[in-house]
This record gives structure tokens, C-alpha cells and sequence, in this order.
């Protein structure tokens, strides 16, 4: 018998392939296609993009000299599972060529992230996995890969980010190492690939590929038809608060595996480093939400000094506890209880990269669509009424199913009756 989740799952999914919903929108309604992504590709001509990722990756510091071992003088890595938004193990590791005085760009800074399970809408639908098992699976995956027990990993996203660039911050796909697992008909193992899946819709594997103007969903930025370039996103920082660690007492990986995805003082000093790295890019792109987060996330001397801890429950000062913002079940919401029951666990994460002027669905650039003010969201000209007399918060959370904008962010505010209420009540 299947469970209420594959149900969920598929009632979010849709009964067609097409059209896709999630990670459209700031894509003007399309993730791309094929010869988009081509030519987006194409357009990198000061800096090809490279054929495989082992190339990728050798040309922007993540190796020690004439070997593919990753050199620990510019790499930062760490391991958990985000279940906030694509629901998949994560094998994060940036370079920072700053470290590398032999480097052939010192001011080059890279992330990329291998993908190990399966997203979990998909999972869901296609091979009916509850969220715990699916969890689980993609942790005990991860760990197994790490401690080189198991040969394959998913696909990974990459990117870049230069400062003397137009486009600051570049996207590059690659497939998995076992090839034809994510693209279809590609025979190449982690070769470039213009797209893949990350969620459910289309309701079978690789009927639901998604191209690269999905990156602006959450990353922020606009694409730009004309040079055939994304303008204005940005690398996300790390909230910890989100993550899934592999000792996790109920999602946690199979026993007796969990060693390196776990919430240990190494890998949480690892996220330590990569936010650092994030806060020095969203600086330089226009991104102070993301800059004020990481601060407000770290105790002592903040992101910069390896004594800090991450303390997480950050609340912007747009949202004080001292302003009401509704009245639920008789009693007084504040705008720091609404940010931390709502806009924190389902919508900042990516808006906070929409800032002003980067995002195609702009309206009012005065009351952006970061949601770092509670006037953001509950005074907002981007949010005006429709015609059905419903605010478009209410409309796309509601009734429409749009937001949250990922299918696992979605299913996961579906199971938490309380902000569903404070929204939609």
C-alpha cells in the first residue's frame, strides 16, 4: 500500500510531465533547455567551461600539484544532508585559489557539491520511500562513498565566482560517475551536462530534467537572453540549523557507518570555513541579507574567527519581537516568532538571494523580495492583491501550490500544520 507521502508527493508532482511548476519562476515560468545550457556554456569564452569535472576541478585549486587528491591548503570540505530543499546527501567541497600563490587566478573562488541519493520527491514517487528511509539511504550512501566502500556518486552542481567578472557567479552541471544515471544519453561519467533531475515532477526518473536557469530559484539572479549569461546570483551560505546529520538519532545513515556526515566539531568547523568564504562573495555581489545571516549565526569574533560556534536561531532585525503581526489561536504573534515558525525553515534560505534588482518578479524595489523585513511580507507592493482578492503570498501558498518553490521545502510545510495555519488562516 502506498503511503500518504507518495500521495502528497504526487498531488505536488502534478498528473502530466509537463509543465513543471517548481524552480521555474525566476526563470520566467522555464528552466531552459538543452541549447540554452548549450549556449550558456558556449558563452564562457575567457574561461571554457570544462569537459568533465575532475577537469573542473583541477583547473580551480581543489588539487595538490600533479596529483587529483585534494590539496587541504585551499579545500574546504563538508558532508550532511539538506532536507530543506532537494532532500539529498551532500558532499560540499570549496576552493579558495586566494591560498595558492602558484595558482593561475588567485582571485577565483569554487564550490561544488556531489549529490548522493536520491532527491526526495522522486524518491517518494518512483520507489516509494517514505522521508526517513529516504534520509537515511542518502546519508548511509554518502558515508559509504567517503570511507570508499562505494564506487558512485549523483550528480554534482558546480560553481564559480570571479570579481572582475560581468557575471560574478557561474553554473556548470555534471553527471554522475557512473554514467547515464542523471542525463539522458550522455555515456561519459561526470561529464558536463546541460541538466537533471531534481525533484519529482514528471513522476518518473529522468522525465522531469531541469536546466540550468533552475539555479536562479534559489541562487538568485536573473538570466540574460541577450549574452546568454546569469547576472546577479550568488553562492548560499551553510545554515546548519537546516541540515541532517548522519548521527542523527531517527534520519541518521545506517549503523555503524556514520564517520565523516556528522555533527562533529571538524566537519561543523569545516561549515565554519566555507560560510566565511560565502560572506566574502555575497559581500562583493550585493547580497546583505546572506552577509547579515552569517554573522548573526556565529558567537565570539563571528565567521572569521575559528574560536566561533555556530549558535543558529538568527532573526533579522526586520523581524522584533516587540511589532505583532497577527493574532493566532487567541494570542499575539510577533514578527520574531513568525520569522523563526515560517520565513526561516520554508522561505529565506532563497529569498534572501532575491535583493533588489537581480530578480525578474520585482515590483517595488523598495520592499524587496528577501523577506528581511516583516513588511516584506505582510505590506508588500510585490504582493499585492490579485483578482481573486487573495494577496499573492496566500494565492502561491495557499491555493496555487507555487511556494515554497522546491517540492521537498513544499511537502515539508504540508507536514507542519502550524505555519501552514499561520499563513493561510
Amino acid at each position: 500500500m502506498r503511503s500518504l507521502s507518495w500521495f502528497l508527493a504526487v498531488a505536488l508532482a502534478g498528473c502530466s510531465a509537463q509543465p513543471f511548476q517548481y524552480l521555474t519562476r525566476p526563470g520566467a515560468g522555464t528552466t531552459g533547455s538543452v541549447e540554452e545550457t548549450t549556449a550558456y556554456y558556449a558563452a564562457f569564452t575567457d574561461h571554457p567551461a570544462e569537459p568533465t569535472l575532475t577537469e573542473w576541478l583541477a583547473r580551480r585549486c581543489f588539487f595538490s600539484p600533479g596529483t587529483t587528491s585534494y590539496n587541504p591548503a585551499t579545500t574546504y570540505s563538508a558532508f550532511y544532508y539538506n532536507g530543506s530543499d532537494l532532500g539529498l546527501g551532500r558532499e560540499m567541497r570549496c576552493a579558495d585559489c586566494s591560498k595558492d600563490p602558484a595558482a593561475a587566478d588567485t582571485k577565483l573562488i569554487s564550490c561544488v557539491v556531489s549529490n548522493h541519493g536520491v532527491p526526495q520527491g522522486l524518491d517518494l514517487i518512483q520507489f516509494g520511500q517514505d522521508q526517513r528511509s529516504s534520509i537515511s539511504t542518502a546519508l548511509t550512501q554518502l558515508e559509504e562513498f567517503l570511507a570508499g566502500k562505494r564506487p558512485t556518486r549523483g550528480a554534482s552542481v558546480a560553481m564559480d565566482f570571479h570579481p572582475k567578472r560581468v557575471d560574478k557567479v557561474r553554473f556548470y552541471i555534471y553527471d554522475a560517475s557512473e554514467p547515464t544515471l542523471f542525463f539522458p544519453g550522455n555515456s561519459t561519467p561526470e561529464a558536463l551536462i546541460p541538466g537533471l533531475q531534481l525533484d519529482g515532477e514528471g513522476l518518473e526518473f529522468n522525465k522531469g530534467v531541469k536546466y540550468i536557469r533552475n539555479c536562479l530559484a534559489c541562487h538568485g539572479g536573473r538570466y540574460d537572453a541577450d549574452s546568454n549569461r546569469i547576472l546577479g546570483s550568488v553562492f548560499l551560505d551553510f545554515d546548519v540549523s537546516l541540515f541532517t546529520f548522519s548521527d542523527n538519532p531517527v534520519f541518521g545513515s545506517a549503523p555503524g557507518t556514520a564517520k565523516r556526515a556528522t555533527a562533529s566539531a571538524e566537519n561543523l568547523e569545516n561549515l565554519r570555513q566555507l560560510n566565511q568564504l560565502v560572506r566574502g562573495i555575497a559581500v562583493q555581489t550585493g547580497h546583505p541579507e546572506i552577509v547579515a545571516r552569517i554573522d548573526g549565526s556565529y558567537n565570539a569574533g563571528g565567521v572569521a574567527d575559528p574560536r566561533s560556534k555556530y549558535v543558529g536561531g538568527y532573526v533579522p532585525a526586520g523581524w522584533p519581537d516587540s511589532q505583532v503581526v497577527r493574532q493566532f489561536d487567541g494570542k499575539n504573534i510577533t514578527a520574531k516568532s513568525y520569522f523563526q515558525s515560517v520565513v526561516h525553515r520554508y522561505c529565506s534560505t532563497c529569498h534572501f538571494s532575491q535583493s533588489a534588482g537581480n530578480n525578474v518578479t520585482q515590483i517595488d524595489a523598495n520592499k524587496p523580495l528577501t523577506f528581511a523585513n516583516w513588511e516584506h511580507w505582510f505590506n508588500n507592493n510585490n504582493f499585492k492583491d490579485g483578482p481573486d482578492g487573495l494577496d499573492v503570498i496566500h494565492r502561491d501558498v495557499c491555493g496555487a501550490a507555487a511556494m515554497p518553490h522546491a517540492q521537498v521545502t513544499r511537502m515539508n510545510l504540508l507536514r507542519d500544520s502550524t505555519a501552514l495555519s499561520l499563513i493561510c488562516n
